[in-house]
């Protein structure tokens, strides 16, 4: 004798109902991009990236309050939608990630890793 929904939802989705049919003129990310440039994408990469940091690993855990550095750290840019255009962009598509980056070290790092590095291919609108 529980409690039995008679449907799959206990709302009504109603509110949630949107009205597409008319056009909606926003400044986003691609505002300021030319027609040129976003006609000749084949793959578009769309959300958030990350820096994967890896570390060298120690040879043992350090006592509490000891403070060790590991030999090497490298940075690589990360997230799904970074991984997926650096590949891509690797089998000779035309890639265009579509991401915010911070204004911060990692937002630069990100910023010259695909303007002037390995993957300056893929074509980063922030």
């Amino acid at each position: 004798m529980g409690y039995r929904r008679e449907r799959a939802y206990d709302y009504d989705p109603a509110p949630y109902r949107y009205d597409f049919s008319e056009q909606v003129h926003h400044q986003g990310p691609l505002a300021g991009c030319r027609k040129a440039v976003t006609q000749d994408i084949d793959v578009w990469c769309i959300g958030s990236i990350v820096v994967d940091i890896f570390c060298d690993s120690l040879k043992r855990i350090p006592e509490q309050g000891e403070f060790r550095l590991p030999g090497r750290i490298e940075m690589f840019p990360g997230g799904c939608p970074a991984n997926i255009a650096i590949i891509t962009s690797g089998l000779n598509l035309r890639t265009c990630l579509i991401t915010a980056i911070g204004n911060d070290n990692f937002g630069t790092f990100l910023k010259n890793e695909f303007e002037r590095g390995k993957n300056s291919s893929v074509t980063v609108l922030y």
